[in-house]
């Protein structure tokens, strides 16, 4: 590939984190929507520009991924809500898509390198807006250690731009190693490395201290000759133990507070695996653990909208048809990262760094967002990229069948896009008392998405005032009509409230 069309994909991938991180995780329409359209853009410049070039391109993992893609469509059909898993499999193909290019460009070592200098170099705001924040609300040393010691058991810490500070800490473990890696080569993977450091101070997050250490013995495992294996497996497994005991004592020790979220997350858990009893097969659908938890929740339990633990999700989510997928997924990924014999120093600082984001998303909500699985897949492509693939010819006609399908995934993301608007600008109209816009607005909105649960609930509202004002039978009708709409979108069939009761 030429060097314009080449950096150019570069800076466009780095952009993707850029955006990705900045967009508190690119959880939403608006964010997911905008990622669609940039990697549309992307990935037709590197197909045209291979193509161009006469060069080949590589389809790693494709077979696995197509399988595990294929079960979520499959269980998407009895999804709770079919909104937000419409949303979260668009997301998820936003992600496989940045996993082809990210191995596609990652076949050099110069190019594996740049994209810790353009991407990483993220983490630099999010420090800076962190230690503001610890610096405006973060209570004193003496205040801190006292709360430390208070029944609460609880601490401050930083979330920098994102909705939870374990996000901050996952998407810092993403690039603290890698850092270290390259300490040597430059001060500004120096900076980084302490840039990652700082974030996980903030961020205090235990899980994230246990799957540090985790990552580095795994590292580090043939740096001493002189260590014998057993003792150094010994030592790999006492630190982060170690850890997790001390953490077990201070979230669950005696005097700890009973009403403190850490214990609230095991009934999480449970919620989620009476999810997987309800439904083994095909689980409640991609990202409706949310709605499907009131049914399933254990009687003391706060509400939550994420399983808090990547296992727990994807069997509670996808059912075991996600799970074959996962573990198919797993053993391929490890059957070729074996076959790189003998692996180099690099290959390790990446494997180390996917057992550490592996780790870190065991008992954390990390996974739950797209940017965990935007650097899962990055860490990945790292780790895979040296390894040997088949590669494939692009022909003028393959050119073509990528542009046009391109062309027609574009009502997938832009249409559930605008029809959103739509609905802000109904729920706007609401609030300022003009009801006929508002019905308008919502009435557009569904137009372009009939999945759009919220503006079925808008008109269920409009016409209920109109009931409460004019006394009309019809409108009653019409609320009922709406609100019954709106609940067949989130559908919770009478069999799973019936065994959960």
């Amino acid at each position: 590939m030429t060097d314009v069309p080449g950096r150019f994909l570069l800076i466009g991938l780095a952009a993707l984190v850029w955006f990705t991180a900045l967009a508190r995780g690119a959880q939403d329409l608006w964010a997911v929507s905008v990622l669609c359209g940039w990697l549309s853009l992307l990935t037709w410049t590197f197909v045209y520009a291979r193509y161009k070039d006469h060069q080949r391109i590589v389809l790693p993992l494709a077979r696995p991924l197509t399988a595990l893609f294929l079960g979520i469509l499959i269980s998407s059909r009895y999804s709770f809500d079919i909104g937000t898993t419409r949303l979260e499999i668009t997301g998820l193909a936003c992600g496989l898509i940045s996993f082809f290019l990210f191995c596609n460009l990652f076949q050099d070592r110069t190019t594996r390198k740049k994209i810790l200098s353009y991407a990483g170099s993220v983490t630099f705001p999010l420090a800076a807006i962190a230690a503001l924040q610890y610096f405006r609300d973060a209570p004193s040393l003496g205040s801190e250690l006292r709360l430390l010691g208070s029944v609460s058991r609880s601490h401050w810490n930083a979330p920098s731009i994102f909705t939870n500070s374990a996000l901050l800490a996952g998407f810092s473990l993403s690039w603290i190693l890698l850092a270290w890696h390259h300490r040597k080569e430059g001060l500004y993977y120096q900076w980084l490395f302490a840039t990652c450091a700082l974030n996980l101070f903030l961020a205090r997050s235990w899980w994230a201290y246990i799957s540090l250490p985790v990552g580095f013995m795994y590292y580090y495992k043939y740096m001493d000759k002189n260590v014998p294996a057993k003792r150094f497996r010994s030592l790999v497994l006492l630190a982060p133990l170690t850890l997790f005991v001390l953490a077990l004592l201070a979230k669950f020790g005696p005097g700890r507070d009973p009403l403190y979220t850490a214990d609230a997350r095991l009934g999480w858990w449970i919620a989620g695996i009476r999810m997987f009893l309800a439904h083994p097969w095909v689980g409640v659908g991609l990202g409706a653990y949310g709605t499907a938890f009131p049914f399933f929740k254990p009687l003391v339990a706060q509400n939550t909208l994420y399983a808090h633990s990547f296992p727990v999700q994807i069997i509670s989510e996808i059912g075991l048809i996600g799970l074959v997928g996962i573990l198919l997924l797993v053993g391929i990924s490890w059957r070729q990262l074996s076959a790189q014999n003998p692996s180099t120093r690099e290959d390790q600082a990446y494997r180390a760094t996917l057992l550490m984001l592996l780790t870190f998303s065991v008992a954390t909500l990390f996974t739950d967002y797209f940017i965990a699985k935007l650097m899962l897949l990055l860490v990945l492509a790292l780790a895979v990229s040296s390894s040997p693939f088949e590669r494939y010819s692009i022909s003028a006609s393959g050119v073509r069948w990528a542009a046009v399908i391109l062309i027609f995934l574009i009502p997938s993301w832009y249409l559930p896009f605008h029809s959103s608007q739509y609905d802000v600008w109904g729920l706007k109209y609401e609030l300022d008392g003009k009801s006929a816009e508002a019905e308008t607005s919502f009435r557009k909105a569904l137009a372009l998405n009939p999945y759009e649960d919220d503006s079925c609930r808008g008109l269920s509202r409009l016409y209920r005032n109109r009931y409460v004002e004019r006394r009309s039978v019809l409108d009653l009708s019409a609320s009922l009509m709406w609100v019954r709409d709106a609940y067949r979108l989130k559908k919770v069939p009478p069999s799973y409230s019936e065994k959960t009761k």
